[in-house]
């Protein structure tokens, strides 16, 4: 028996145990119903000081965040007239500030939980823990059904039993788990999944909310999806193909106080970490926590997987074509994620055959590995950010303290500033910051409703994990990426990256198979940059709003620096949150298990690059078909068919990549430029680092590397190149630190 069986089914006993454990009041860990649930949470009772501390913390740590102000007035989606909500951040809490009615901490986290949710941003989260002089019981309360849902082939729902509740699981379902699901709460099912999703999940497109419904419709925990009494006891009222009827109902799991030691070893995982760096919503649904602990204790003889199930590949000698699968860039293990990334590129470069590439309900992690993955595929594209944030104290301080550092003049590509060892610059910032642009957000009627008012554009580029490049590059259209619905964070800018400079064929899968939201498959979701409260624990100027929000319990996450499309000209106007990139082409028939099922994914891949020999898809003119009769048509770069209006190749050669690091290929001129942050090769510089805008790494012999990073003729024969060593190893320590 395998460890992870092993702890699999300790765990089952275990839950079974709590499972028998009648209510006891709120004392104990124990299975509720859901009517014994809320009597420990409705006699959590609140005052108005409560509620206007609680508020007063929210509004502190809304202050910076990016979108408050497009927020006012967002742009609109032509067939979508609510795609983006309007949300006017500052009236909902003065709202339920002045709200008498609110007696129970329930009611009003349910109604700030609203406010957040109705922005749509996945990464804008709101939680309250409890504390040692308050239990709130939420945080400890995880709401399930006993039954999942399942979608095959494309509309066809089911639901299956869940065995970790095979005590509560009713023997209907069991029998009737074969059946297709013709209604749920009267609705049709795929009607109810995405009803359920636009209530209460929070990103922007509606197939990532569908997405994260699936698994939130059978279970989370209440401080995440706070669902009201009423629909709890509602359930799941099942109606299926042959008219059969079944009520599923919701229990609730509570896990004791909080000063309780019942929670221990396996399932102590389980209900541990709600709210970190790169958690979503999504991935505190059980579900998802008993896949990732599944994937980390299982022993692997694989050499081509991690044990985490971050990455895996293979190759098919039948199909002869390479998959990579890569469910997270926030791997647990930062040692073995690289070992199996480079070896998987070791592997691919066998063969000269196509790539595959699956991002399922990836969450996103480190920038860096996304920016890295886009170098492994495309390794002359570009691959910088460019984002802004909002102009306010708060900004200040974080540009001193950090991001003045990491961002760069898109123009020159030096750093901002430098921070110094004692951790603040104390300079002057600069136009960039000093001179913000203003950006004027306008209603229907060109009246302005909101002012935007942002630091000067920045270029961000990161690396730091020593991922190989392949040797043996791949045609555009011999790379395919499937994305789901979801793709969130770091995902979402790898696959746009690749979207935009036309490194691959897109192609969507999975999310609401209604051809309502065809027009609006996002292929990611969130690109952006983010902070957490405790960020600002050292800013003096929140010195009282941090010991407030610990007093409270309170957790916060935003959005901080929002991103744009590439663009040279860096004059982009709307984020990158708010414009939408549909894939090449969708399929609505896969749906991600595992690698197990990942043949489905194989077939309709190569359907694909064999579709994309003839066709192209005309409102893609970013990819390109390389063909060899345009080898010495394109300056400084590879060149290829351009795709015609009538989803045909054209003859017409245009660029497919630069040929070299010192030019850079802008897709809104379609062609290779001047790459001004590119200083290999000149003035003594011999070797640079494949990160472009860090420039050089070592120079010719008779000269050495300067602080700048850049190469200075010796003004002796006798002087020593330490400084040029020192100053190597100081550069390839600031690029490992550099991870968001």
């Amino acid at each position: 028996m395998s460890l992870f069986e092993t702890m699999y089914k300790t765990l089952l006993v275990c839950l079974t145990i709590l499972v028998v454990t009648v209510y006891a009041g709120c004392t104990e860990a124990a299975l509720f119903s859901i009517n014994n649930a809320f009597e420990c949470i409705n006699s959590v009772t609140i005052d108005e000081n409560y509620k206007k501390d609680v508020i007063k913390t929210m509004r502190a740590y809304i202050e910076p965040y990016v979108f408050s102000d497009i927020l006012k007035s967002p742009p609109t989606v032509s067939g979508h007239a609510d795609y983006y909500p309007t949300v006017n951040l500052e009236n909902e809490l003065t709202t339920i500030e002045n709200d008498n009615s609110i007696t129970t901490f329930y009611d009003l986290y349910q109604k700030l939980s609203g406010v957040i949710m109705k922005c749509n941003d996945g990464h804008f989260n709101f939680g309250i823990s409890s504390t040692t002089n308050k239990d709130i019981y939420i945080d400890r309360m995880y709401f399930f059904s006993p039954g999942k849902i399942q979608i095959s082939n494309e509309k066809d729902v089911r639901i299956v039993p869940v065995e970790m509740w095979s005590s509560l699981v009713p023997q209907e379902l069991i029998d009737n788990k074969d059946k297709k699901i013709k209604t749920i709460n009267g609705k049709d099912p795929i009607t109810y999944i995405q009803e359920f999703a636009d209530k209460h999940t929070a990103v922007r497109s509606p197939h990532g909310r569908f997405f994260n419904a699936i698994s939130a419709i059978s279970g989370t925990f209440l401080s995440v999806t706070p669902l009201s009494q009423d629909e709890l006891n509602q359930g799941l009222k099942l109606v299926y193909e042959d008219n059969t009827q079944l009520t599923l109902n919701y229990y609730v799991y509570y896990e004791g106080p909080k000063t309780s030691n019942k929670l221990q070893g396996i399932y102590k995982e389980l209900f541990e970490n709600k709210i970190d760096k790169y958690s979503h919503p999504l991935q505190n649904t059980i579900l998802y926590k008993l896949e990732r602990m599944k994937r980390k204790s299982r022993k692997r003889d694989d050499p081509y997987s991690s044990s985490d199930g971050s990455i895996s590949c293979k190759y098919s000698t039948e199909k002869k074509v390479n998959v990579l699968q890569v469910t997270t860039f926030n791997p647990q293990n930062l040692d073995e994620f690289p070992s199996i990334y480079n070896k998987c590129v070791d592997l691919f470069d066998t063969n000269d055959d196509p790539i595959i590439v699956i991002v399922p309900g990836n969450g996103g992690g480190a920038v860096a590995i996304s920016q890295d993955l886009v170098r492994t595929l495309s390794p002359t594209m570009a691959t910088f950010e460019t984002g802004s944030f909002k102009i306010s104290k708060v900004s200040e301080y974080l540009a001193r303290t950090s991001y003045c550092s990491m961002n760069q003049d898109p123009e020159t590509c030096q750093e901002r500033c430098k921070v110094p060892e004692s951790g603040y610059y104390e300079g002057d910032l600069g136009d960039w910051y000093n001179k913000p642009r203003t950006i004027n957000y306008k209603d229907s009627n060109g009246n302005v409703v909101s002012e935007h008012k942002i630091a000067q554009p920045s270029k961000f580029e990161m690396t730091g994990y020593e991922l190989k490049r392949l040797e043996k590059k791949r045609k555009p259209t011999d790379i395919v990426i499937f994305t789901d619905g979801y793709c969130f964070s770091a995902c979402s800018m790898f696959v746009k990256n690749m979207k935009q400079n036309g490194g691959a064929i897109i192609v969507g899968y999975g999310g609401n198979p209604d051809t309502t939201y065809d027009d609006v498959f996002d292929i990611g979701e969130s690109p952006t940059n983010v902070l957490e409260d405790k960020d600002l624990d050292e800013y003096e100027g929140y010195n009282e709003i941090t010991k407030l929000r610990k007093q409270l319990g309170i957790k916060m996450r935003f959005s901080y620096e929002e991103t744009y499309k590439m663009n040279f000209n860096f004059d982009e106007t709307y984020p990158r949150e708010y414009t939408i990139e549909l894939p090449d082409r969708r399929i609505k028939t896969l749906h991600y298990e595992s690698m197990d099922n990942v043949d489905e994914f194989i077939n309709e891949g190569l359907k694909v690059i064999e579709e994309f020999k003839t066709k192209c898809n005309s409102n893609n003119k970013q990819l390109v078909k390389m063909d060899d009769s345009c080898k010495g048509k394109i300056e400084n770069g590879d060149g290829g068919f351009k795709c015609g209006d009538n989803n045909q190749w054209t003859t017409e050669c245009v660029t497919v990549s630069c040929s070299n690091f010192d030019t850079i290929y802008d897709e809104t001129k379609n062609k290779c430029i001047e790459n001004k942050c590119y200083k290999c090769g000149l003035n003594g510089c011999e070797e640079c680092s494949y990160l472009q805008d860090l420039a050089c790494l070592d120079c010719k012999e008779g000269y050495d590397l300067t602080e700048e990073l850049q190469c200075k003729e010796h003004e002796n024969d006798n002087g020593s190149d330490n400084g040029s060593v020192i100053i190597k190893i100081m550069l390839m320590v600031a690029i490992i630190s550099i991870i968001i």
